[in-house]
């Protein structure tokens, strides 16, 4: 046996019970997913909650004759969104009941969260009799179904890999960075092709291609500002970042020009596949700024790594005082809230929309891909503060905590400044999503910076208070404690 083999072997020992042993964990995840999907599955209506009293007998019936709907594209699509819905609870689920050590009680385990599932997704579409207008079919049952067992199949195909990866991520900043980066693609990928509502017939491509030409030669942002159409641009490149930060830490040989031919081959290809996308709008010039933000992480990476990551986190650490007020004017910039109008108190409290006070209404009511790129725009716009409060703070309990409700407050201003603007309505459920995003981006910036021994690398003192001493001597003292911290 390899060394290399011999490793793996170790690090997965290592490391499988300490995970397995997390049952209870899978199991608070399974049930906390399961209730939400409950309430987005029930609660949340059109016309917000609407509870109408059946008989259990005649609901029964009702749900014993549920049809099955051949569906055109715009069910495709739903469809498509339940079954995915229902993937990390088969993932989940699995994880609860999955065997320490024994591997032929896997098949059990699997069977009995697969049971599982599919008793919640009957349960949650029986229920659903109770809050019309909801649509209960045959063809969303199928699809959840499907979506429980392919979890199910992941959580299984998977799981040897998920503890090995685990095992090399941790201790490792740059194979942490790396690992975090490809994780980022395969999502990034999976976003641009939401929700996979693909051509399937000779008609479909047909209006398709009728329309393409328009969509191709358009820039992105239509109906917006000259300037919001740039922050679009800037937020475009920006995405494609972490993919260049993934070439170029795979190989340090590699250059910056062979990293942008592939990244503009990349965006080629994936331009290509959204042609097929019945809801995307593929627009070639989306091909050169994606691109562009490809080499820009490729060489921002590039630089750090020649510059020494544990000097430039300090030198980071003390711009983020100076970064605070752009960020935010920024924030309230794509939100509309630098503009001078705004509505009175009873103009406010007449347009506000009751509904829209119960949390993710707004995701509800809109498309399944229009309430998927809300939820990435939020977790993009406030993960900046986690990141901020990590490198000047660390990433402990309480700096997470600290940073999520930083976030939260901010974006509650926000929203609350929405509600004053004309022909703009609030959505609260955007806070939760911004204390999620800062959380997460706290612990994985402090990961990221993470020593070779696994220890989290704290900014230095010097960095997170200001340097009294001259300039010159200032600068010399922070050089030499950073190359004494590397």
């Amino acid at each position: 046996m390899s060394l290399s083999r011999a490793a793996r072997l170790h690090a997965l020992a290592a490391h499988r019970r300490p995970v397995a042993n997390h049952h209870g964990r899978f199991a608070g995840w399974a049930i906390a997913y399961a209730l939400f999907i409950a309430y987005a599955s029930t609660i949340v209506g059109p016309s917000g909650f609407n509870f109408v009293p059946v008989d259990p007998e005649v609901a029964w019936r009702m749900f014993k004759a549920t049809p099955y709907i051949t569906s055109d594209a715009g069910p495709r699509a739903d469809w498509i969104a339940n079954l995915l819905m229902l993937v990390p609870m088969g993932v989940l689920a699995t994880g609860a009941f999955w065997p320490r050590r024994e591997r032929m009680l896997r098949w059990l385990a699997a069977g009995a969260a697969l049971f599982c599932c599919l008793l919640f997704v009957l349960s949650i579409k029986y229920l659903q009799l109770f809050f019309p207008p909801r649509t209960v079919t045959l063809n969303y049952i199928e699809a959840q179904s499907l979506g429980s067992l392919l979890g199910v199949a992941l959580f299984w195909a998977g799981y040897d890999r998920l503890f090995l990866l685990l095992s090399a991520m941790w201790g490792n900043g740059r194979r942490f960075l790396m690992i975090v980066c490809g994780i980022y693609a395969v999502a990034l990928l999976l976003f641009f092709l939401f929700p996979f509502d693909f051509v399937l017939s000779t008609q479909e491509l047909r209006e398709r291609a009728a329309i393409l030409p328009q969509q191709l030669f358009s820039w992105p942002g239509a109906g917006l500002s000259t300037m919001h159409r740039a922050v679009w641009i800037l937020a475009g490149s920006a995405a494609t970042a972490p993919l260049g930060v993934f070439l170029a830490l795979r190989s340090t040989r590699r250059s910056l020009f062979k990293i942008a031919i592939v990244g503009f081959l990349a965006m080629s290809a994936i331009t290509l596949v959204t042609m097929l996308v019945l809801s995307a709008a593929p627009s070639l010039i989306s091909v050169v700024y994606r691109s562009a933000g490809v080499v820009i992480g490729a060489a921002v990476t590039t630089w750090f790594e020649e510059q020494g990551s544990t000097r430039w986190r300090n030198r980071l650490a003390r711009l983020v005082p100076l970064a605070i007020l752009p960020y935010v004017l920024a924030v309230f910039f794509v939100n509309d809230l630098l503009t001078p109008h705004w509505r009175t108190v009873p103009q406010a409290l007449a347009a506000l929309n009751p509904f829209g006070l119960l949390p993710f209404y707004h995701h509800y009511i809109v498309s399944k891909a229009h309430a998927a790129t809300s939820v990435a725009v939020h977790l993009l716009t406030f993960a900046p503060i986690g990141v901020m409060v990590a490198l000047r703070r660390g990433a402990g309990r309480a700096e997470v905590l600290m940073a999520g409700i930083l976030a939260a407050l901010l974006s509650f201003a926000v929203e609350l400044g929405r509600w004053f603007k004309p022909d703009l309505q609030p959505d609260f459920s955007d806070v939760i999503i911004a204390a999620v995003a800062a959380g997460i981006a706290a612990k994985l910036t402090a990961a990221l910076w993470s020593t070779s021994d696994g220890t989290l690398a704290r900014p230095t003192a010097s960095a997170r208070n200001p340097v009294r001493s001259p300039p010159m001597a200032g600068r010399q003292s922070v050089d030499r404690r950073s190359e004494t911290a590397g």
